[in-house]
């Protein structure tokens, strides 16, 4: 009887490991509740904000200045054209620009001022300068005199430059064509 016992509780094992192994089931996913305070969706709220009041802010500004024919780019950017030489070719990718002219904020205060003895050079889309301003530049032709309206994510964005340009500042870039290479 004994050694029945130890039989019995041998082949009991054997049939169990045998029957109750089956291929693993994985674990249903528990359902989260849907939360409509995700910090991306509260980031996509908070920009399309900011896009709505600048966007204002440039109206108005427009509106004070009586400034009309402003045109909008393909690339988010408000300009217009203040002097145009038609039979000039474009700068395109890669070229080195010289331009001389400001850059102001809404209100009037001169950030930066380019001129013969300091003027602004870089390459098309090589060189780290703001986004809009090398899509700007694209559209124009020697000699030509352009004043760009860039919000703030076009320009210097949520942290500025560290140095006179604040966080979010929509920018006002006046300028003037010299060369390109």
């Amino acid at each position: 009887m004994y050694i029945s016992f130890f039989k019995l509780s041998f082949v009991g094992l054997i049939l169990h490991a045998t029957f109750s192994c089956s291929t693993p089931i994985p674990r249903a996913p528990i359902p989260k509740a849907s939360n409509t305070n995700s910090s991306l969706e509260r980031s996509i709220h908070y920009s399309k904000k900011l896009y709505t009041l600048e966007n204002n802010q440039f109206k108005r500004y427009f509106l004070k200045h009586r400034i009309n024919h402003v045109r909008e780019s393909n690339h988010g950017f408000a300009y217009r054209i203040l002097s145009e030489n038609k039979h000039q070719k474009q700068p395109q990718i890669g070229s080195q620009v010289t331009l001389y002219g400001t850059v102001t904020t809404l209100k009037g205060d001169t950030l930066d001022r380019y001129t013969a003895d300091h003027p602004l050079i870089f390459k098309i889309d090589k060189e780290d300068q703001i986004i809009g301003l090398h899509e700007g530049v694209k559209l124009m032709t020697k000699s030509s005199v352009y004043e760009f309206y860039f919000l703030s994510y076009h320009a210097f964005g949520f942290h500025g430059n560290n140095k006179t340009i604040k966080p979010l500042t929509p920018l006002i870039y006046n300028l003037k064509l010299i060369t390109f290479k």
